[in-house]
């Protein structure tokens, strides 16, 4: 569990920070460290753990771990999309508020937007099943047999 989180969380960062030089993305690494790991590891004992430990109860093939891993960063996306809508439809509902950029225009994603939105979900799933076939590697598949 500790190992999906820390994958996690660099996955997370990497996506995040990937875009900038060498000198922000050391000088954001602390800051991403003290917010995201915490986060990370409640994700991992909330979501992930009860997942795991039932995909565990049997011997984990490859395919069942590079699939189990893409479904749990599904949900995590979903989840995160969601309260991203709400939180833009929230935004667009406000009349004082006037903020705009390539992927957004007062809290609605622009053609764009969704696009970006789309391969960075994709992106992240991908890292779920790669992430789930790292640990099926790491950890084995399982002692049970039923």
């Amino acid at each position: 569990m500790i190992l999906s989180a820390l994958l996690g969380w660099v996955v997370v960062t990497v996506m995040q920070l990937g875009q900038g030089s060498w000198f922000q993305i050391l000088g954001l690494l602390p800051f991403a460290a003290i917010i995201g790991l915490p986060i990370a590891f409640l994700v991992a004992w909330v979501l992930v753990g009860p997942v795991l430990w039932h995909v565990m109860g049997k011997p984990v093939t490859w395919a069942r771990a590079a699939t189990w891993g893409a479904g749990i960063s599904a949900i995590i996306a979903a989840i995160s999309i969601l309260i991203g809508r709400l939180n833009g439809y929230r935004i667009s509902q406000d009349p004082t508020f006037h903020f705009w950029t390539a992927r957004e225009v007062d809290g609605i994603l622009t053609p764009y937007g969704w696009k970006m939105l789309a391969f960075d979900t994709a992106y992240f799933i991908v890292a779920g099943g790669a992430i789930g076939l790292l640990i099926r590697l790491i950890i084995g598949p399982g002692r049970t047999t039923n």
